[in-house]
């Protein structure tokens, strides 16, 4: 049985964890610019729509 290239488990949840953790990272970046640009052109008062990632 050819198991150099087979991924364990271990290493499939790292790579599950760190694609999580990169998506939360980017909707909470695009969250706080989405906030700090409005802010800038006055329309802070408006309903604003955050980035879901999806």
């Amino acid at each position: 049985m050819e198991i150099d290239n087979a991924l364990s488990e271990p290493a499939v949840r790292l790579v599950e964890f760190h694609n999580a953790f990169n998506r939360n990272v980017k909707i909470s970046f695009g969250a706080l610019e989405s906030v700090s640009q409005r802010a800038l052109t006055g329309a802070a008062g408006d309903v604003l729509a955050l980035p879901t990632g999806g």
